[in-house]
């Protein structure tokens, strides 16, 4: 029973893992389409990136309820229970095991909280220069006025 648990919480980071891998490779679509003004792609990257992150959330519940059962087992505060602490308290292979997975998430987390950043600002330098061109072209159709409010011309 405890060995089974192991492996398919292991099982379940491993899929984490890969979610997360596939969330890169999104992020760095979206990142293209947009640097390319390509509207169509950009449009699937944003709905993969949804569903990415639905699986991702589902996987994420999944894995706080099987660390929680973990943590009974192993009798430590399941809020307290890292997969650093957990790799501690593990047998060898499944130490090793968990910690290399805890070190590709860490990873690709970081990578991911990067590319992420990086897309917000060119997003809102995009959404910046809409805007200054928008209010480019509403001053040119619209004339000065003739009259200042005062009257005069």
């Amino acid at each position: 029973m405890i060995d089974a648990l192991f492996e398919k919480l292991i099982g379940l980071l491993e899929s984490q893992t890969g979610l997360y891998n596939a969330l890169l490779t999104v992020l760095q679509a979206e990142k293209a389409a947009a640097l390319n003004s390509d509207l169509a792609p950009l449009n699937r990257a944003v709905k993969e990136k949804e569903n990415v992150l639905l699986e991702i959330r589902i996987l994420e519940e999944q894995r706080l309820n099987m660390l929680g059962q973990a943590a009974g087992i192993l009798g430590a505060p399941a809020d307290q229970l890292t997969l650093k602490r957990l790799a501690q308290q593990l047998p060898g292979p499944y130490a090793e095991r968990v910690r290399t997975c805890r070190s590709n998430l860490v990873s690709l987390t970081q990578s991911i909280q990067e590319l992420n950043n990086s897309n917000r600002k060119l997003f809102r330098r995009s959404l910046e220069l809409v805007k200054g061109s928008i209010n480019l072209l509403g001053s040119l159709r619209s004339p000065a006025p003739v009259y200042c409010q005062t009257g005069k011309i």
